[in-house]
């Protein structure tokens, strides 16, 4: 659902050039960048990003390097509420979910950054697989 969400917060930056010159958004192309509808939509997509992409992945960072502590103090409930960033991990790679949900986010920016440009997308996408499966291998 993060990567959802992230993707929807940065459908107002994904423009695509037509062969006239002009750009359009990549998810609704009778809306021009730089029109009149796009700052709206930029407004919301910030919104939406600041709010529910930021503010859960901070949420999610205070509760990762909490955990330890939680389970400690057999704070079971807290824990359980967060488990979907330690259930497919070791206990003692607990901050790995981290990079989990940085990846998608990361998977996300491809697009916005490299909207017509596909090689760029390809090496952009290589890159971020490259570097989760080094942090993989170190972890």
């Amino acid at each position: 659902a993060f990567s959802t969400v992230s993707a929807v917060a940065m459908q107002p930056l994904m423009c695509y050039s037509h062969p006239n010159g002009r750009k359009s958004l990549l998810k609704y192309p009778n809306v021009k960048c730089g029109g009149s509808v796009q700052p709206t939509m930029l407004a919301v997509g910030l919104v939406v990003g600041s709010v529910f992409v930021l503010a859960f992945y901070v949420g999610c960072i205070y509760a990762a390097f909490h955990m330890p502590s939680w389970s400690a103090k057999k704070r079971d409930a807290t824990v359980s509420s967060f488990r979907f960033l330690i259930s497919n991990f070791r206990l003692n790679r607990w901050w790995f979910g981290l990079l989990l949900t940085a990846r998608g986010f990361c998977f996300c920016l491809v697009i916005v950054v490299a909207t017509d440009n596909e090689s760029a997308q390809t090496s952009l996408t290589t890159l971020i697989i490259v570097l989760y499966g080094f942090s993989q291998a170190l972890a």
